[in-house]
């Protein structure tokens, strides 16, 4: 079967499954990139010609243009879309099986020097409640290194006044769990 085939009944499956204008956009964009790679790789008539070394070949062409995240949003697009392929039955092996998801880069953050931290903590008007407030916030988030799902996830029993401890619990969609090794806690 055609690239464009394939390409039409896998939007129709998308459309089908509710998805939102902004994911079938992405999609869309996806299924450009793929067919400028077919096409250089004369295998638009024959989507079943595809194979894991032309899938390698895709990732070092846009490896060059695109960063490391963005990448890895590419592999699932076209998991996504080679899956759905053999599952339908339009092919009958999964180049995709033997292709490796991209690694994202390791990203250094950059913390803030003391003169940065100090002009940070001079800028709140100390005698408006609101600007306590925030200093409060913004010294505990310094002070402890809390993320901000950290902190907005913390409860009053997660303080412990007496001992100078919070009880600090990392937050994912799923639930939430204690960071690091036992009952991880901040000092203040």
């Amino acid at each position: 079967m055609n690239f464009y085939e394939c390409r039409k009944r896998f939007m129709q499956r998308c459309i089908a499954m509710n998805l939102t204008d902004s994911t079938l956009s992405s999609y869309e964009y996806f299924l450009n990139s793929l067919e400028r790679l077919l096409k250089k790789e004369s295998c638009l008539e024959d989507i079943g010609r595809v194979d894991s070394a032309m899938l390698r070949r895709y990732f070092i062409m846009i490896s060059e243009t695109m960063n490391s995240i963005t990448q890895i949003g590419y592999y699932r697009r076209l998991k996504t879309f080679f899956n759905f392929l053999y599952a339908e039955g339009i092919i009958s092996n999964n180049p995709i099986k033997n292709v490796q998801k991209p690694k994202a880069a390791k990203r250094i953050i950059q913390s803030f020097d003391s003169f940065e931290v100090e002009k940070m903590l001079d800028a709140f008007e100390m005698d408006s409640y609101i600007g306590y407030r925030n200093y409060t916030i913004i010294s505990l988030l310094l002070s402890t290194g809390l993320r901000r799902a950290e902190y907005l996830s913390l409860d009053l029993i997660d303080l412990d006044l007496r001992n100078g401890f919070i009880s600090c619990k990392r937050c994912l969609i799923n639930g939430c769990w204690e960071r690091g090794q036992g009952t991880a806690c901040s000092y203040w």
